[in-house]
């Protein structure tokens, strides 16, 4: 069975071809019968009804298609690449940020890290003094630091944003 998630004017239809003379929209059966008559002109044959449709392809899932003279524009995407899609703009869309804030008040001592540098989840940023003791500040997530907020020798107040990443 192929099967196929339909694009047309943003509205998308699972379409399901099992190999036969039945088509099911959206789980919905339909008869069907596809006749070729030139070119890249069709008539199709819908549950007695008939359709004259010609087709061409404007790239790999994008196409043309005119249904008794109406033209639209169709995507056309195998299940597969329907989710790669999707995760392709869920991935597009979300912006990975991570800001570090100052777990309690201190002194900045070191800097190990500058702006535009990359890190790995674990790794030390920052030196900062706490209640006498050097605490190591990490990276929480790995990334590209985008900022550092502070100076060596700069005191920090709890929840102050020491760097951000990206």
């Amino acid at each position: 069975m192929s099967e196929f998630i339909v694009t047309v004017n943003s509205k998308k239809k699972n379409v399901k071809i099992p190999g036969n003379s039945i088509i099911y929209v959206n789980d919905i059966e339909y008869n069907q019968e596809l006749y070729y008559l030139s070119g890249d002109t069709y008539m199709l044959k819908v549950n007695n009804k008939m359709y004259e449709i010609s087709a061409g392809r404007i790239d790999h899932e994008r196409y043309s298609v005119s249904i008794d003279g109406k033209n639209l524009e169709v995507l056309i995407r195998t299940s597969l690449q329907e989710k790669a899609a999707k995760l392709g703009e869920l991935k597009a869309a979300v912006t990975h940020k991570m800001e570090r804030k100052a777990a309690m008040p201190g002194l900045v001592l070191k800097i190990k890290k500058q702006a535009g540098d990359s890190v790995v989840q674990g790794e030390s940023v920052m030196i900062l003094e706490a209640m006498k003791m050097e605490n190591d500040v990490r990276a929480q997530v790995s990334g590209k630091i985008k900022s550092i907020n502070v100076k060596e020798g700069m005191a920090v107040e709890k929840g102050f944003t020491l760097f951000t990443i990206e």
